[in-house]
């Protein structure tokens, strides 16, 4: 395998990557003896089908796609040894493509467009003053990205009973003033986030809950934003607007983490 490169200009360069039969026939051929030993062709038993039938079924797809790994392993070693500085990925020439004989073809080339990273240089001196900045975290801050990466990693378990930084998984069951449920009302097996209801007299009750425990409630009540009620509910923002409504939530499953 040889690679040629080509400056252009200071931003642009061309590499060009020889390839020849010692490059990827190794690589084909044992691809081709794995194919023989599981293709499945009527006629043939398992593993019994000719080599050169399977190399005219599988052949040119199977060096298409060896070269191609070859070339974007190789490139990007080239790219790292030679400590070059590119901008993006590199872009190949589809004309190349477009003229090779995947069928007789032994030795290939290709050409990839390379975008260089400027050079350039910052002379300071020692008459230069620039203001240290000391950034103040504050105490609360770090607390609330602790939190977080704790729920981010933490385990989940299923507790029996709630609390307020659970997600409960329930079904909502629109009721009617008896508490009976509606004929064609809204129903939907949802979850709800404890610590995102900001009336706290309401998250009280959805505190302390078992499986099979029941909180009857206005889901508008439940979030100021109507998009969450509505997804919560399965029903569209303008649906949920309109709901005067109570519902039952019955707790089915509690998730802590």
């Amino acid at each position: 395998m040889d690679f040629t490169k080509e400056k252009i200009d200071e931003l642009n360069a061309v590499v060009k990557v020889k390839l020849g039969p010692q490059d990827y026939e190794d690589r084909v051929e044992k691809i081709l003896k794995d194919y023989q030993k599981k293709a499945n062709v009527p006629g043939f038993r398992p593993g019994k089908v000719p080599s050169g039938m399977i190399k005219k079924m599988y052949g040119k797809s199977i060096l298409v796609d060896e070269i191609n790994k070859i070339l974007h392993d190789s490139l990007n070693g080239y790219i790292t040894e030679n400590k070059l500085e590119v901008l993006g990925n590199p872009l190949p020439k589809r004309n190349d493509a477009q003229d090779i004989d995947w069928d007789n073809q032994k030795e290939f080339e290709f050409s990839y467009d390379l975008g260089l990273a400027p050079q350039f240089d910052v002379e300071l001196s020692a008459k230069e003053k620039f203001d240290f900045l000391t950034v103040k975290i504050e105490e609360d801050t770090i607390d609330k990205y602790a939190t977080d990466i704790a729920r981010r990693y933490g385990k989940v378990t299923n507790p029996e009973v709630s609390q307020d930084s659970d997600l409960l998984f329930g079904d909502f069951v629109e009721v009617d003033d008896a508490g009976n449920a509606v004929e064609l009302g809204i129903s939907k097996s949802t979850s709800l986030a404890v610590d995102t209801i900001k009336d706290e007299k309401l998250k009280q009750q959805f505190i302390g809950l078992t499986k099979g425990n029941k909180v009857t409630v206005n889901p508008n009540h439940l979030s100021e934003n109507k998009a969450d009620v509505a997804a919560m509910l399965g029903v569209t923002k303008e649906v949920a607007e309109t709901i005067t409504n109570k519902f039952v939530f019955t707790l089915t499953n509690i998730s802590r983490i």
